[in-house]
C-alpha cells in the first residue's frame, strides 16, 4: 500500500525550518507565475498522461489494467475540462504530441507555455495520482504534486481528484462534478475503452445508445455515443450514410441539451465536416473562435484538408499560405507538403520537407523529403532515407521509390534486389513489371523481355488507368514493336493525363523506336512543364538526352 500522504503533509505544523522557507519561496514563485498569467494572454496547455504499467508487487492482470485505465482517464478528463473552463488558458490537441523527445522541444515545436503530466500508480485498494506542469518560460516543472485516493468508489475518486486539482494547482473553478454513481462511471469507461480501440459491433453500440439514454445528465456519455457513431463513419461502407444521419441527428439533439457548452460545438463541427457542410462548419468555427478553452489550430487544418479532397487544391494551398494563426504541426507541414506535391511545388516541397523533418523527424515526414530529393535528382541523400524507411517495415510506395533512386544511380543490381523484395510481399502490378524489365535491359539480361510480355499481358487482362497506357505503349516500345507502341501511345494521350508526364513517356517511347523528331520535341516539351532533366537520361535515351537544350 501507498504512505497515504504527501511530502507537504508530513511537515509538522508550529514548526519553523530549512524546508519550510523553500516550500514558501516555491509557493511564492508559482503564486507569481499565477499572477503573470491572469494579466496576459491565454496559455496554451496541453495535458499529457501515462499511467503505471505494474502494481507494487510487480504483478500484472486483466483487472489492474483495466484499473490503471480508467483511473488515469478520470484524472485526464478533469484536467481537460478545467483547462477548457479555464478564462486563462487554451487546451491544445494532444494529437501534435510525440514521445521520445525533451518537453522543452516539445514547447517549442507546438507553441505551447504550458505542459500538464499526470502519471497514476494503482494498487488493489489506491491510486497515487501525480501531476506536474512544465513551464516553457522557466523550461522546468514548477509545480509537482501528488496524493493517494481510494479507486473503490469512482465518484468518490473523480471528485477528490477534481477537488485536489482545483486546490493545489490554483486553476479556476470549472464545476465539473460528476452527479453519476460508481457503476454509471465503471460502465461509461468501459464503454469508453470499446469506443477508442474500435470495438463497435452493432451490439455494443445498442448497448452504449441505452447507456446514453439512461444518463441524460452525464454530458460525458452522451458524447460517447456520438463518438461511436462517428467511429463508423469512418468505413467505406454503404452504411456510412446513415451512420453520419445518426450522428447529424444526435448532435442536434445534443445541443438542444448542453446550450453553449464547447465540447458539443466542437462535436458539431466535427459531423459538419463529415457530411461536407463546410458552410455550417465555418459557424461553428466562427463561434469556437470566442471560447478561449479550444484551440482551434487542429479544426481548421481538418476543414482544409476536406476543401482539399473535394477538389479545392490552388485555393486551399494559397489560404494556406496566407494565414497568419496558424501554427507549423505535424498536420500543417503534412498538408502544406501533399499540396506542394500535387502542384509540383518542387522547390516549396524541399524546404517544407526539411524543415518537417528538423521539428516531427517520423516516417511520413522522412518520405516526403525523400521524394523532394528524388525531384531534384538528389538520389544519394533519398536513398539515404529511403533506406531508413524500408527498416521500419514493408511499404510498396517506399520500396518502388528506393528501386527508382538506386537505378537513376546506375546501382542496377540493388535495384533488382529491390524489386525482388517487392514481388515478394505483393503481387506485381503493371508498373513493377515494366521496373523490373528496365532493370533487366539496363543489366543486358535477356529475361528483360519476358517482363515487357507480361507488362502488355497484365494491361490487356486487367482494367487499366491512364497511365497503365503508357506503360504499354512503352514495353511494346522496349519489345521494338514500333507500331503497336505508337497505337498504344495515342490511345494514353486521348486520356487525362498530365500534359507533362504524357510528353515525358512520348520521349521514351519516340527515342526507343529512333523517331528523334517525335523525340526532340517531347523531350523539349516535358523539359517545359517542369519535369527535371534527369528524369529523361536513361540508357536508351542517351543519344537524343544529349541533343535537348538543357
Amino acid at each position: 500500500m501507498f504512505d497515504g500522504v504527501t511530502k507537504t503533509e508530513e511537515i509538522e505544523v508550529g514548526k519553523f525550518s530549512y524546508v519550510s522557507v523553500l516550500i514558501v519561496v516555491a509557493i511564492f514563485i508559482v503564486a507569481c507565475y499565477f499572477f503573470v498569467s491572469a494579466n496576459s494572454a491565454p496559455l496554451r496547455t496541453i495535458v499529457i498522461s501515462s499511467n503505471n504499467m505494474m502494481n507494487l508487487k510487480n504483478e500484472r492482470s486483466a483487472d489492474f489494467d483495466k484499473t490503471n485505465y480508467i483511473a488515469s482517464k478520470i484524472v485526464e478528463d478533469e484536467l481537460e475540462a478545467i483547462i477548457v473552463n479555464d478564462s486563462k488558458r487554451v487546451l491544445v490537441s494532444k494529437k501534435e504530441w510525440v514521445d521520445g523527445l525533451s518537453w522543452r522541444q516539445e514547447a517549442e515545436r507546438l507553441g505551447i507555455d504550458e505542459i500538464i503530466h499526470s502519471k497514476v500508480f494503482c494498487d488493489d485498494a489506491e491510486c497515487k495520482v501525480r501531476i506536474s506542469i512544465y513551464t516553457s518560460e522557466s523550461d522546468s516543472e514548477i509545480i509537482k504534486v501528488e496524493k493517494v485516493f481510494p479507486h473503490k468508489d469512482l465518484l468518490v475518486f473523480s471528485n477528490l481528484v477534481d477537488k485536489f486539482i482545483l486546490d493545489k494547482l490554483f486553476f479556476e473553478k470549472s464545476g465539473h462534478y460528476h452527479e453519476s454513481d460508481d457503476a454509471i462511471l465503471r460502465a461509461y469507461y468501459s464503454y469508453r475503452r470499446k469506443v477508442d480501440n474500435f470495438i463497435l459491433t452493432d451490439e455494443i453500440i445498442s448497448e452504449i445508445e441505452v447507456f446514453s439514454e439512461e444518463n441524460t445528465g452525464f454530458m460525458g456519455a452522451r458524447l460517447l455515443l456520438l463518438d461511436a457513431y462517428m467511429s463508423k463513419t469512418n468505413d467505406d461502407s454503404v452504411s456510412r450514410h446513415e451512420w453520419l444521419r445518426k450522428a447529424f441527428e444526435y448532435v442536434n439533439r445534443l445541443d438542444e441539451s448542453f446550450p453553449y457548452e464547447p465540447l458539443v460545438e466542437r462535436a458539431k463541427y466535427k459531423v459538419n465536416l463529415a457530411r461536407r457542410d463546410i458552410e455550417a462548419a465555418e459557424k461553428n468555427l466562427e463561434r469556437m473562435g470566442n471560447i478561449s478553452g479550444i484551440d482551434v489550430n487542429q479544426l481548421i487544418l481538418d476543414k482544409l484538408n476536406l476543401r482539399l479532397e473535394m477538389g479545392e487544391l490552388e485555393k486551399v494551398y494559397s489560404e494556406l499560405i496566407k494565414s497568419e494563426h496558424l501554427r507549423e504541426t505535424n498536420t500543417y507541414f503534412h498538408l502544406k507538403a501533399k499540396m506542394e506535391l500535387m502542384l509540383d511545388y518542387e522547390e516549396e516541397l524541399l524546404e517544407t520537407s526539411l524543415r518537417w523533418v528538423e521539428v516531427y523527424p517520423s516516417f511520413i515526414s522522412k518520405y516526403y523529403l525523400a521524394s523532394a530529393y528524388s525531384y531534384w535528382g538528389e538520389f544519394m541523400a533519398a536513398i539515404d532515407l529511403y533506406e531508413q524507411l524500408v527498416r521500419e517495415g514493408f511499404d510498396h510506395d517506399v520500396y518502388v521509390n528506393l528501386a527508382l533512386a538506386q537505378f537513376f544511380t546506375g546501382d542496377y543490381r540493388s535495384s533488382l534486389r529491390t524489386l525482388d523484395e517487392i514481388a515478394r510481399n505483393e503481387e506485381s502490378t503493371a508498373s513493377d513489371l515494366l521496373n523490373y524489365g528496365e532493370v533487366m535491359k539496363a543489366l543486358n539480361l535477356e529475361e528483360a523481355n519476358s517482363y515487357f510480355r507480361k507488362v502488355i499481358q497484365y494491361c490487356e487482362s486487367n482494367e487499366i488507368q491512364d497511365i497503365d497506357l503508357t506503360y504499354k505503349a512503352l514495353a511494346h516500345a522496349h519489345l521494338g514493336e514500333s507500331e503497336k507502341a505508337l497505337i498504344s501511345l495515342q490511345e494514353a494521350a486521348q486520356s487525362e493525363l498530365y500534359r507533362q508526364t504524357l510528353h515525358l513517356y512520348s520521349f521514351y517511347i519516340h527515342s526507343l523506336v529512333g523517331n528523334e523528331v517525335a523525340a526532340l520535341h517531347n523531350g523539349e516539351q516535358a523539359l517545359k512543364h517542369g519535369i527535371r532533366p534527369h528524369w529523361l537520361n536513361l540508357p536508351w535515351t542517351e543519344k537524343y538526352y544529349n541533343k535537348l537544350s538543357i
